[in-house]
C-alpha cells in the first residue's frame, strides 16, 4: 500500500485499540499509530540516494520484518512524544502528554499493532515483504490488491474523521474478506477460460490490475511465449500472446550486472525487448506482470548495449520514443502451435 494510506490505517487501528486500552488518551494513540505506520517505509529512501540497485534489495526487506518491529515501536514513540511535547508548548491545557507518564506500556503496544498493520497492507499486495530478513530474503505476498486501494483509504479516512475507528477496523475486516472471495472467483475463472485452448501448459497465475479485487490479469507460460488475459468475477477477456524477447542473448548481456541480475531474480515473467537509446542500440527488460496501462511500464530497466555488454542502466518509468517519436510497443503475435 502507498505511505499515506498504511499512516492513516496505522492511526485508525491504534486509535479503536485504544478505546480499549486507554480510553481517555485515544488522541495520542492515533498520534503514535499514524508515526509508527510511516516508519517502514523509510527503507525506500534509497531511491533518492541515486542507489537503484540497494532500493530493489532493501525496500519492503529493511524495516519490513518483524526483528526490527520494536526498534520502530521505541523510535515512534520517541517521535511520538516530540510531536506531543510541541503541542503542549503550544496548548499547555492540552493533557495527552501525560499518557507517556502512565501508560507507556500500552503505547508501545499501540505502536506495535500499527506497525503489524503495516505489513498486513502490504502483505495483501503482489508486491510481498520479507518478513525474515536477514534470515531469508523470502517475500511474503498474498496478491489480493493492487500496490494501492483507495478503498483501504476511504474506508480508515472516515472512521478516524467521524471518529468510528472501531467500525472502520471492522468494514475493512469485510472488504479484505471479500477480496478474498472475489480472488477466488476470479481464479476459478481463469482456469476456466484457459482451459478452452485445450493447451498442454502451466495453469495461469493471476495478479491484480488497478481496480483489484474487480479486475486481474491473468499470465501463462510457454517455452517461447507468454498468453495472458483480463479477468473479473463474471467475465474473462480474449486470451493474448506475446513473445518473450531476446532470451539468452539477453540473459548474458545482464548476467554481469547486479542490478538487473537482481530485478530479473524478483520477476516473475521477465521479458526482454530490442529499442533504442540516445541514438544507441539498447533492451528494456520488465516483468510482465508489470505490463498494463502502454505506454506506462512501472518497474522497467533498459539497458545500452555495446558490442554485447551492457554499459549503463537506468529505471524505465515510460517507454523510450521510436523513431517516429511514439512509444513502441511490444508486437502481438498469433496463438502459436500447438
Amino acid at each position: 500500500m502507498d505511505t499515506l494510506t498504511h499512516a492513516v490505517a496505522g492511526g485508525c487501528i491504534a486509535s479503536a485499540a485504544a478505546q480499549q486500552t486507554v480510553p481517555e488518551f485515544t488522541a495520542v494513540a492515533a498520534c503514535v499509530g499514524f508515526v509508527a505506520a510511516l516508519l517502514p517505509d523509510l527503507d525506500y529512501l534509497f531511491v533518492f540516494a541515486k542507489r537503484p540497485l540497494l532500493a530493489w534489495k532493501y525496500h519492503r526487506v529493511a524495516l519490513h520484518n518483524v526483528f526490527v518491529l520494536p526498534v520502530l515501536a521505541l523510535c515512534a514513540l520517541a517521535i511520538s512524544y516530540g510531536l506531543s511535547s510541541i503541542a503542549l508548548l503550544w496548548a499547555p491545557e492540552w493533557n495527552q502528554h501525560a499518557a507517556f507518564n502512565t501508560h507507556l506500556p500500552e503505547l508501545f503496544g499501540l505502536a506495535c499493532i500499527a506497525l503489524i498493520s503495516h505489513l498486513l497492507l502490504d502483505y495483501i499486495t503482489s508486491f510481498g515483504s520479507a518478513f525474515f530478513f536477514p534470515l531469508s530474503r523470502r517475500r511474503f505476498a498474498l496478491g489480493s490488491h493492487f500496490l494501492t486501494d483507495p478503498v483501504v483509504m476511504v474506508i480508515m479516512a472516515l472512521g478516524w474523521v467521524f471518529d468510528e475507528a472501531g467500525t472502520a477496523v471492522l468494514v475493512l475486516t469485510a472488504y479484505l474478506l471479500m477480496a478474498f472471495a472475489l480472488k477466488y472467483i476470479a481464479t476459478r475463472k481463469a482456469l476456466s477460460h484457459w482451459r478452452t485452448l485445450q493447451i498442454e501448459s502451466a495453469s495461469p497465475k493471476l495478479f491484480p490490475r488497478p481496480g483489484a479485487p474487480w479486475r486481474w490479469l491473468a499470465i501463462a507460460e510457454r517455452s517461447s511465449h507468454y498468453a495472458f488475459f483480463y479477468v473479473t468475477p463474471h467475465k474473462a477477456s480474449e486470451i493474448n500472446w506475446l513473445d518473450k524477447g531476446l532470451g539468452t542473448r539477453a540473459y548474458k548481456l545482464y548476467k554481469n550486472d547486479p542490478l538487473l541480475e537482481y530485478f530479473i531474480g524478483l520477476s516473475a515473467f521477465p521479458r526482454f525487448e530490442d529499442t533504442q537509446r540516445q541514438n544507441q542500440p539498447a533492451i528494456v527488460v520488465e516483468d510482465l506482470q508489470w505490463w498494463w496501462a502502454l505506454p506506462t511500464r512501472p518497474m522497467a530497466f533498459s539497458a545500452l548495449v555495446d558490442q554485447e555488454a551492457v554499459t549503463s542502466v537506468r529505471e524505465s518509468k515510460k517507454l523510450d520514443k521510436g523513431p517516429t517519436g511514439e512509444s513502441e510497443a511490444p508486437p502481438f503475435i498469433e496463438e502459436p502451435k500447438v
